[in-house]
């Protein structure tokens, strides 16, 4: 009776592990910054996808870190804000299945209302992993068929 109950066991629990393997949501992390490389607490950290406007948030923690997990793929504006730091934002993010993608973000000094915007300066390549991904539309599978 022992060896069966501790066989179930085991096998629930590699089924667990095996299904939380299969997610397929994406997952921005990264470290918020002043001018002088310090961290910046307390930022509040936005993701909007362009499709459907909605709207995943963080804050950084105590080391400028965050994350925004669990995150659908797509097109997405990152927003950024701080209280005594311009507004940094990130246009035309796009995001694929499952990807992991660092997103390191150093805020100017400046007054509220005045935005940084950087378009194409975010890195292609996703740092987190050793994964390589691409993602095809069904116009693309149509055509290859």
């Amino acid at each position: 009776m022992f060896r069966w109950t501790t066989r179930l066991l085991t096998s629930m629990a590699l089924v667990t592990q095996m299904a939380m393997g299969q997610s397929t949501f994406a997952t921005i992390t990264g470290v918020v910054s002043d001018p002088a490389g310090a961290a910046v607490p307390g930022a509040k950290i936005e993701a909007t996808n362009r499709q459907t406007n909605y709207r995943y948030t963080a804050m950084s923690n105590d080391g400028g870190q965050f994350t925004l997990a669990n995150i659908l793929d797509g097109t997405y504006t990152l927003e950024v804000k701080a209280s005594g730091f311009q507004d940094y934002r990130i246009e035309g993010l796009v995001l694929t299945v499952r990807e992991e993608r660092r997103v390191d973000m150093q805020l100017q000094i400046g007054q509220v209302g005045q935005t940084v915007e950087v378009s194409g300066g975010v890195s292609l390549i996703e740092t987190e992993s050793a994964r390589i991904a691409d993602m095809k539309d069904a116009s693309c599978c149509a055509t290859c068929l």
